[in-house]
């Protein structure tokens, strides 16, 4: 210590500091850009099916010009549980009719802007490298002419709510059945981690902890009519969905953030592209958008992390200091990723809103009737009037709200009804405006009538 301040003393134009520099400000994007979906079926003023922020970054690699998008792999995935889990069969495309497929790989970033989600059984615009060999059992429509496409052909079903969504069982995406390989950045000199603690599934940290569910526990009934007992551990008089596999450990704004949801945990490519030879490898961020993969490639590697899909001021915060952070690798075997998968739909669905709840345009929806999942036409007022007629906000996962704890007796989280409280909020003022509408007095009818 004599020798330490002999030294400072020594050079009398020093300034002697332990204290570390303020954390980097946050850096928000305003207006960010989006990568927005429409459907083929539909007329311009009636195709758009959803859209979500576009939060991956691409760096070309020559002029280190920097863009966003968002990671295609992902969204490919988004629009195959939208399209009733056609995971082999969703491609999306420049054009209405799906002639003009992007060129983007799987595991490269789609850049932001629109896009026409296609399925392959119908456009048929799928080339034989994006398939992976397989191959639809939905045969092409043999009224349907290629030189003469008509918007009532590509008029394909999509599952309008979570409700109405069939779990893919032994179905998942191959990205979601590979190990979880996040990138190491751990310094070799600091002491390895103690395997032994439990922090947060996202940062270590272990102050201010709080356990949430991944499946929302308001969410009981679909985990039964799913069978997701099968992921749970046997725990008698319990229906399952408290199942410590069920569980997460966050810190509490992340927790706040997650509830919301602003963001999920999906597999990501954690190794950069695949490249040929030994030792080669850089980040996805650097991919050109166009670029091809080369002929001889080592498997693509993935790690479960965080993904943002929210825009809002709060998720700009998000985006800027957690988005694309991996789980943290010592606690990924207490989860099932069956349940990340289930909470991926969960918080996927309620962006289909504009597109589902349009009163007047007829759509075609997978609905559940009894224990079959059946194609239907109605609008979305109809859509509205099903689900009131089944009493899903008294009989289903109200119930369980109505509890001032959980079936693992922690308190009951507000927050895990989000769905249900989006849902009937539209409800009400469906009803308002339902009446308005349906009466022919009131002045603002044809307004709705137009929307």
């Amino acid at each position: 210590m004599a020798d330490i301040s002999a030294n400072v003393a020594a050079d009398a134009s020093a300034n002697f500091s332990i204290v570390k520099p303020p954390k980097r400000a946050v850096v928000r994007m305003l207006n960010r850009p989006r990568v927005t979906i429409l459907h083929p079926g539909y007329g311009a003023l009636e195709n758009y099916l959803f859209a979500l922020p576009a939060v991956d970054e691409i760096v070309d690699p020559s002029s280190q010009d920097r863009t966003w998008g968002l990671h295609h792999g992902t969204l490919l995935i988004a629009g195959g549980v939208i399209a009733n889990n056609a995971f082999s069969d969703v491609y999306f495309s420049h054009d209405q009719y799906g002639k003009q497929p992007v060129k983007t790989p799987r595991d490269g970033i789609l850049q932001s802007g629109e896009y026409w989600m296609q399925l392959n059984s119908i456009a048929g615009g799928m080339t034989d490298s994006r398939t992976s060999g397989q191959t639809s059992s939905t045969p092409l429509p043999s009224s349907m002419s290629p030189s003469t496409p008509t918007q009532e052909q590509y008029r394909y079903p999509i599952v309008p709510s979570f409700t109405e969504w069939r779990f893919p069982h032994n179905e998942l995406p191959k990205e979601w059945e590979q190990p979880h390989n996040p990138p190491n950045e751990q310094d070799p000199d600091l002491p390895v981690p103690d395997s032994a603690s439990s922090g947060c599934y996202i940062t270590d940290v272990q102050l201010g902890l709080e356990r949430a569910n991944i499946l929302p526990a308001t969410e009981v009934e679909w985990y039964r009519r799913n069978k997701m007992q099968r992921y749970s551990a046997l725990t008698p008089r319990h229906t399952g969905i408290d199942d410590h596999s069920n569980k997460i450990s966050l810190l509490a704004h992340l927790r706040w953030a997650f509830d919301r949801p602003l963001f999920v945990i999906i597999p990501k490519p954690s190794a950069g592209p695949p490249r040929s030879g030994p030792g080669s490898s850089t980040s996805t961020s650097t991919i050109s958008p166009t670029a091809t993969a080369p002929p001889y490639v080592k498997p693509q590697q993935y790690a479960f992390a965080t993904h943002v899909l929210s825009d809002n001021d709060e998720a700009s915060d998000f985006i800027d200091k957690y988005h694309n952070v991996s789980l943290q690798p010592k606690y990924f075997n207490a989860l099932k990723r069956e349940f990340l998968f289930a909470r991926f739909a969960w918080a996927l669905f309620p962006h289909l809103a504009p597109f589902v709840y349009s009163f007047a345009t007829v759509r075609n929806f997978i609905i559940v009737e009894g224990d079959n999942y059946v194609s239907r036409s109605m609008t979305g007022l109809g859509y509205v009037e099903l689900r009131e007629q089944r009493g899903r906000s008294e009989n289903g996962s109200r119930k369980r709200r109505g509890s001032p704890t959980g079936q693992d007796g922690e308190l009951a989280d507000e927050d895990d009804v989000y769905e249900d409280d989006v849902y009937e909020e539209r409800w009400r003022q469906r009803n308002t405006i339902r009446k308005g509408w349906l009466s022919d007095s009131d002045s603002d009818c044809d307004d709705y009538r137009g929307q």
